[in-house]
């Protein structure tokens, strides 16, 4: 039970997905220079790299002179199919109303952010309209138009369109727009039409939407955005040869042959998985190390016993938040007794519940 030999931490690099870089920025490209709308669609399963393309297409953008404005939104498991829900995700992104701000504040916080980009009284009329996408609802007591809508389901679809058009046409007209639509596959009709009709109706305008989803999004919506001429980009399981680059990258060129190997091998192509070994590795697999390592990510009980003992059973969990200061001193002390066995056994037994405290 010996501890691994240690190897300096370094990030994982960006392999194996030029070409698929390379296209997302032409594309981007395209747009600004001809100012134009275009769509791609970048699917893959779960862990293949969707993510990380998308954070190193944006940080490539970022770190180009011109500004960009950038929104993310991202589909929900949990409320797969709700109304709108993608496109609320984007636009809390980008209005910046946090969850716990009382429905007054956010109302006025919402108004003034519009003003940013509309004049005052259109940012007024616009974000009674802009609040029912968010879920964030207003009076219609001195608003014709609102009740009006909320009394006709075709108007207020009407409605809405106009005001995230609106709303887009104005934040295009300062700078070009790059919209994310994380977990494609969890999305919901009414965003993918509301996006639909905007690529059509600001189709000269200088945006992009890149959209992520597994594989089951094409049965999900099946031609998304076929006619708005949307680009697929299908991302493969990484090549042997990418796989050892991430893993020399950050292991170093004196890490065993053999090891490389074998991880390579373990992770058949999965870069995620693959930078989990890695890191395992990199961080050692002796029990401080595996303890520091799921202190942090794990909400359970940790029970430190002897080999070959069964760990207790774990009813319900009741603690108190820790801090990373609150770790980091319990993890010291545990390093500096080595009084524990070697072998960690760790229970857990998870039932949600609303008024249990986070660990």
């Amino acid at each position: 039970h010996g501890a691994a030999p240690r190897h300096p931490h370094r990030a994982a690099p960006f392999v194996g997905r030029d070409r698929e870089l390379a296209l997302l920025e032409s594309t981007w490209d395209e747009c600004l220079d001809e100012g134009v709308a275009r769509v791609v669609r970048v699917t893959a399963p779960a862990g293949v790299g969707k993510s990380r393309l998308r954070k190193e297409f944006v940080a490539r953008l970022r770190a180009r002179t011109g500004a960009a404005t950038v929104l993310v939104g991202r589909g929900d498991p949990v409320a797969r199919g709700v109304t709108f829900g993608l496109v609320a995700s984007a636009l809390r992104d980008a209005i910046g109303v946090r969850n716990e701000v009382d429905d007054d504040a956010a109302r006025a916080w919402l108004v003034g952010r519009l003003a940013r980009d509309l004049d005052g009284p259109e940012a007024s009329r616009v974000a009674p309209f802009i609040g029912e996408l968010m879920g964030l609802r207003f009076t219609s007591d001195d608003d014709v138009q609102l009740r009006a809508a909320r009394h006709d389901a075709r108007l207020m679809g009407d409605q809405l369109r106009r005001a995230w058009e609106r709303w887009l046409r104005a934040v295009t007209d300062a700078r070009p727009l790059l919209l994310v639509l994380e977990d494609m596959h969890w999305g919901d009709l009414a965003s993918t039409q509301l996006v639909d009709a905007s690529l059509r109706a600001l189709g000269d305008r200088p945006w992009m939407v890149l959209a992520l989803a597994r594989p089951e999004v094409h049965e999900v919506f099946p031609g998304l955005w076929r006619e708005r001429g949307a680009q697929e980009v299908v991302l493969r399981e990484l090549g042997a040869r990418a796989s050892e680059r991430l893993v020399r990258a950050v292991l170093g060129d004196t890490f065993a042959v053999e090891r490389v190997a074998r991880l390579v091998t373990q992770a058949a192509g999965n870069p995620l998985y693959l930078e989990e070994l890695v890191r395992a590795e990199a961080d050692g697999t002796d029990p401080y190390s595996l303890l520091a390592a799921i202190g942090r990510d794990c909400a359970g009980a940790l029970q430190l016993v002897t080999e070959g003992t069964e760990p207790t059973p774990v009813g319900t969990i009741e603690a108190d938040r820790m801090s990373e200061k609150d770790v980091t001193a319990l993890l010291a002390d545990l390093g500096r007794s080595r009084q524990y066995p070697d072998r960690i056994v760790v229970a857990l037994k998870a039932r949600p519940h609303r008024s249990s405290k986070g660990v």
